[in-house]
């Protein structure tokens, strides 16, 4: 039986169209899915070199279970130990970190176990809300080489969480600094961190951002006022 009505040819126009869209929309997400878990699941956890040029190399790796792909960089720069971790640990957050509006210590510099805990306010472009860190920072040093060891994990449940910020639940990044005679340094970063970010973005633009703070580490470690730093902590 058919039907010369206008009104419902219309109707049976419209129906037809948006069960095409239907159609296309859930077939989307499966594709979405799909891709979203065989990236997941995927992955040979080896460093792949991403970067190599003006003595600095970058790599990534990506571990099966793990969306976030972790980064290693390595350079060779003039300075000292305690001079690079004066500078790391000396500094204001805003004067390496872009965006960072606050920070506070929660548990002081214990030189017992030669560690401190902070809690650090970085903003983020909208529409995303600030990320908090509330970091422990522990330094270690091995006898034989010197090489001293910076290792920054996160304390997510050290405090209450605030309302303005999303709070930052994983963080295991490594600095370690090996003298290797002659006034250099081999500084070798190994970065694991979640900051709640799409991770198709964060793959893409952190051997870049890693980059650029390796770049810089030269001018950041030079700074006058690190220029004769002695740590009690740190032997030469």
């Amino acid at each position: 039986m058919t039907t010369d009505n206008p009104a419902i040819q219309k109707r049976s126009k419209w129906r037809k169209v948006f069960r095409v869209l239907g159609i296309g929309v859930l077939a989307a997400i499966a594709v979405i899915v799909t891709a979203h878990y065989a990236w997941k699941y995927s992955g040979s956890n080896q460093w792949e070199k991403r970067i190599d040029k003006n003595g600095i190399q970058v790599w990534s790796r990506k571990t099966p279970g793990s969306t976030l792909n972790d980064i290693k960089a390595l350079r060779i720069v003039k300075t000292r130990v305690p001079v690079a971790l004066a500078s790391f640990m000396g500094e204001d957050c805003d004067d390496f970190v872009p965006g960072c509006i606050s920070g506070r210590d929660i548990e002081p510099w214990n030189p017992k176990d030669l560690s401190s805990t902070g809690i650090w306010v970085v903003k983020f472009p909208f529409p995303l809300s600030p990320r908090e860190y509330l970091l422990k920072t522990q330094i270690s040093q091995d006898p034989n080489s010197k090489a001293a060891m910076m290792r920054v994990t996160a304390r997510p449940d050290l405090l209450p969480r605030n309302k303005c910020c999303y709070r930052i639940p994983d963080v295991d990044n490594r600095w370690l600094f090996t003298p290797r005679g002659n006034g250099d340094v081999e500084v070798l970063f190994t970065m694991h961190m979640d900051q709640g970010l799409p991770y198709v973005l964060v793959n893409r633009m952190t051997p870049r951002a890693t980059y650029k703070i390796f770049d810089e580490l030269p001018a950041h470690f030079g700074k006058a006022k690190y220029q004769n730093a002695k740590l009690d902590y740190i032997k030469e």
